[in-house]
C-alpha cells in the first residue's frame, strides 16, 4: 500500500498509519498459525480491537464451510469450534447480509435491541455474553468465492470508525491468512494439539503458563499479557514465579532462551 493511498483516508492518525505499515512489513514473516496469531495480537488487535477472529470460506448457499479461528481466548480454537452446530447458520446468515449490503463491512450490536434473531455462537458460560460482532469479507472476482471475516467482542460497540479501519485492515489480514495452511479438524470429542495450542509436557508447565511464555518470548511485559489474556499483571507475575521454579531459571530472559530452544527443537 502506498503513503498516498492511506493518506486519502483521513481517519487514519499519525499512530495508526505507523503501526499500519509496520504491520504490512511484519506479515511477510509470517509462516504459521502460532505467527499469525501474534501478529494479530501485537498488531491488528490494537488497530482493530477484538476477542476473537473467525474466517470461514468455502460453498456458503450449502452451508459447506471451512474456518480458521484466531483468539487468545482459552477453548477457543479452530478444533472445538469445527463441530459447533449454531456457527455454519450464523455464518451463512451474516454472508448474505454482506452480500445484500454490496459487500460493505457492518457491525452487529447485541445490547438487548438487536434487530438480529439469532444470537451470535460465540456466548458461553466461559466466555460471556457477545456485545459486538464486526463482519466483513473478501470476494474473489476470478471464481466468484468469498472469505468471510467476523471480528467478535465482549466490551465494545464496533462504530462507523471500526468499519473504516476494517477496510483498510482486511486486505493484509486476508492476505497473511492465505500464505498459511489451514489447520486441521480433531475428531468430534477429541482434543485438538494446534500451532495455536503450546506444545504438551513443557518442562511440567500449564497450558495457560506455556501461553505467558509465548508472550515473554517476543518480548512483552508482565502489564501487556495481563491485557492480551484477561488477567492481572500481579497474576502473571505469580505464574512467572512459578515457571521459573519449574523451568530451574531465575529470571525471564533465561526462560525465554530455554523455552524456545524446546519448542522449537
Amino acid at each position: 500500500m502506498r503513503q498516498q493511498d492511506v493518506s486519502r483516508t483521513g481517519f487514519l492518525d499519525t499512530n495508526q498509519r505507523d503501526r499500519l505499515f509496520w504491520l504490512i512489513q511484519e506479515s511477510h514473516a509470517i509462516q504459521s498459525h502460532w505467527d499469525f496469531l501474534v501478529w494479530m495480537q501485537l498488531g491488528i488487535r490494537e488497530l482493530l480491537p477484538h476477542d476473537i477472529l473467525i474466517a470461514a470460506w468455502g460453498d456458503f448457499p450449502a452451508g459447506a464451510l471451512h474456518f480458521d479461528v484466531s483468539s487468545t481466548m482459552l477453548g477457543v480454537r479452530t478444533g472445538e469450534f469445527a463441530h459447533r452446530p449454531d456457527l455454519v447458520p450464523f455464518a451463512v446468515m451474516v454472508q448474505d447480509q454482506w452480500r445484500r449490503l454490496e459487500r460493505k463491512p457492518f457491525s452487529i450490536q447485541y445490547d438487548g435491541a438487536s434487530e438480529w434473531d439469532v444470537a451470535p455462537p460465540f456466548d458461553s458460560q466461559q466466555t460471556g455474553r457477545v456485545r459486538s460482532c464486526l463482519v466483513h469479507g473478501i470476494h474473489n472476482r476470478r471464481d466468484g468465492s468469498d472469505c468471510l471475516y467476523i471480528f467478535v467482542d465482549y466490551t465494545h460497540e464496533y462504530d462507523k470508525e471500526a468499519r473504516l479501519l476494517c477496510n483498510v485492515v482486511l486486505p493484509h489480514v486476508d492476505v497473511a491468512l492465505r500464505r498459511i495452511e489451514g489447520l486441521p479438524y480433531a475428531p468430534h470429542g477429541s482434543a485438538a494439539i494446534t500451532e495455536e495450542s503450546p506444545p504438551p509436557d513443557t518442562f511440567g508447565i500449564s497450558g495457560r503458563e506455556q501461553e505467558i511464555m509465548r508472550w515473554v518470548c517476543v518480548g512483552k511485559t508482565n502489564q501487556e499479557i495481563g491485557l492480551i489474556l484477561g488477567i492481572s499483571p500481579n497474576t502473571v507475575k505469580n505464574h512467572l514465579k512459578r515457571i521459573f521454579a519449574k523451568m530451574n531459571v531465575s529470571n525471564r530472559a533465561q526462560a525465554a532462551a530455554k523455552f524456545k530452544v524446546v519448542t522449537t527443537a
